[in-house]
């Protein structure tokens, strides 16, 4: 049985196709990882925004005042009670975390981080302006990079563009 020499390829074939291989996945990795922590900041600007909206259309609904405590990694909860208290979601607030509480927000920061952010819905779906117009506005950071998600006094929520955190 003879064997073909031309058959399999040689060492030198083998370490180009490696390094354009590598070439490529440096180029393409940077991209990717920015995307992804884009993709992670908009995740958690839009469950906030949800979160808010759920407590909006509560006080629609109860046509009473409600209130929600957002936590310095997003989870939150509704005073469902409308007494100012946050319980453990066991009857003194539900916890409003639908979307958010499923996803790892471990490393997502909110403007306050040291304390928790609360926010309050008039029977009417506008804001209550109880802590002041200045903080009518939550600012989401991750990986150094930042969006805004600022309440109306209407009721209107819209977050902002991504932009640096500095």
């Amino acid at each position: 049985m003879k064997r073909d020499p031309q058959l399999g390829m040689s060492l030198l074939e083998v370490t180009v196709v490696v390094m354009m291989i590598l070439v490529l996945s440096a180029i393409a990795i940077p991209g990717v990882v920015s995307a992804r922590n884009s993709y992670r900041l908009q995740i958690a600007t839009d469950a906030i925004r949800q979160q808010l909206y759920l407590c909006r259309q509560h006080a629609l609904v109860a046509n009473q005042l409600c209130s929600i405590q957002i936590g310095a990694t997003g989870k939150s909860k509704i005073d469902t009670n409308h007494n100012g208290t946050f319980g453990d979601g066991g009857g003194d607030g539900i916890p409003a975390d639908e979307p958010a509480t499923r996803l790892d927000l471990t490393d997502i920061t909110l403007s306050s981080a040291d304390t928790p952010i609360v926010r309050r819905f008039t029977s009417r779906g506008e804001v209550s302006w109880q802590d002041g117009p200045e903080n009518q506005s939550i600012t989401v950071i991750h990986a150094g990079m930042k969006r805004v998600i600022t309440i109306q006094q209407r009721g209107a929520i819209s977050i902002g563009d991504e932009l640096p955190a500095n």
